[in-house]
C-alpha cells in the first residue's frame, strides 16, 4: 500500500470515529436535556400542586370537626366467642359456629391504610347497628376511650395550643361503626363526631393553618389490672375531617402513626378521675395513648385531601 493509501485509510478512520464521537455525545447531550426537562416538569407540579393546596386550604376552615380513627387490639378468646354467639356477623365468613380458615384478608381502601392479616381460624365482620350497640352497653370487646382531646400548636404558638377539642364516651356511644375479627387480632373503626371547642383566641382557624403545626391526640382507656401491654389499643387509622360536609381530609400513614404513638398506664397524681373505692382501684386503671406528630410541607401538600362540594 502506497503512502497516501495508508494516510487516506488514517483519514477515514479517524472521520468514523470523529462521526461516531459525535454520535455519542449527540446523545448524551439529548439524554441531558430530557432529564433536566423531566425535572422541571416535576417541579413544576410540585409547585402547581402547592399553590393549589394553598388556595384550598386557605379557604375553608377547621370547625366543624369530625375523627375517624381504627383502634387495632387484641382480645381473649373468652371474649371473642361470647361476641361471636351473641352478634350478627358477616355470615359469607363464618361457616361453622364462629369458626372457619380464611387464609390471608388484606385491609386497603384508600384513604386507609394497608395491613395485612393472615388469621388460622376466625375472619369475620360485624358492623349490624343492634349487635355493636348491645357490646357497648355490655362493655364486652368494643374499646370506647373514656374522652380524647386534640391540640393543634400552629407554626406561630409551639408551646400553648391555639384549638383544643375535646369528647368523651358519652359522645362516642353508637359511633362504632364496624369490628373486623383475625383469631384475636381486633380492629375497631369509631367515628367521633362531637367536640367541645376552646380556642387561644378569637380567630377563624383555616386549613392553612395546620401547614407545619404540631397536632397533639391524648386518649383514655379504662382497662383491667390484669390487662397485658400486648392487649393495649393502638391507632392505625386517624382521620382529621374539617368543615361543614366536611370539605378536607387530613389523614397519616401507618409508619406515622406506628413511630409516633405512645402508651402509659395513668399515673394517680395525674389522673383527674377519681374512684370511689379501694377496690375498684385494685382492677380498673386508665391507660393513657398518645399521638403527636408535626405537620411538616410533605404531610401537609401529600395527606390533606379536598372532597368534592
Amino acid at each position: 500500500m502506497t503512502t497516501w493509501g495508508i494516510v487516506a485509510l488514517v483519514i477515514t478512520a479517524v472521520s468514523g470515529l470523529t462521526a461516531t464521537t459525535t454520535e455519542i455525545l449527540e446523545y448524551r447531550e439529548e439524554k441531558q436535556k430530557e432529564k433536566l426537562e423531566a425535572a422541571r416538569e416535576q417541579e413544576r407540579k410540585k409547585i402547581l400542586s402547592e399553590i393549589q393546596s394553598n388556595i384550598i386550604s386557605s379557604n375553608y376552615p377547621l370547625i366543624p370537626f369530625q375523627l375517624l380513627y381504627t383502634l387495632k387490639y387484641l382480645a381473649t378468646t373468652p371474649e371473642i366467642e361470647n361476641t361471636m354467639s351473641n352478634s350478627i356477623v358477616n355470615k359469607s365468613l363464618v361457616k361453622t359456629e364462629y369458626l372457619k380458615l380464611v387464609g390471608t384478608a388484606k385491609l386497603s381502601d384508600e384513604p386507609f391504610n394497608y395491613e395485612e392479616e393472615s388469621p388460622n381460624k376466625l375472619h369475620c365482620t360485624i358492623k349490624d347497628t343492634d349487635s355493636l350497640d348491645n357490646l357497648i352497653q355490655k362493655q364486652e370487646l368494643i374499646k370506647i376511650p373514656d374522652s380524647i382531646k386534640v391540640e393543634i400548636f400552629t407554626e406561630q404558638s409551639q408551646l400553648t395550643p391555639d384549638i383544643v377539642l375535646k369528647t368523651n364516651s358519652e359522645l362516642t356511644k353508637r359511633t362504632v361503626k364496624e369490628l373486623r375479627i383475625y383469631d384475636n387480632t381486633v380492629y375497631q373503626d369509631t367515628i367521633a363526631p362531637h367536640w367541645t371547642l376552646t380556642t387561644s383566641q378569637e380567630k377563624v382557624f383555616g386549613v392553612r393553618d395546620l401547614l407545619r403545626s404540631r397536632i397533639k391526640v391524648r386518649a383514655s382507656f379504662f382497662i383491667s389490672d390484669r390487662t397485658n401491654d400486648q392487649e393495649y389499643p393502638r391507632f392505625t387509622n386517624f382521620l382529621l375531617y374539617f368543615g361543614d360536609n366536611p370539605t378536607n381530609l387530613l389523614s397519616f400513614t401507618l409508619d406515622e402513626l406506628l413511630s409516633k404513638q405512645a402508651t402509659h398506664r395513668e399515673d394517680e397524681g395525674e389522673s383527674f378521675f377519681k374512684f370511689e373505692n379501694e377496690l375498684a382501684k385494685t382492677f380498673f386503671q386508665k391507660l393513657i395513648l398518645e399521638f403527636e406528630i408535626n405537620i411538616t410541607d410533605e404531610i401537609y401538600n401529600n395527606q390533606i385531601r379536598q372532597f368534592a362540594s
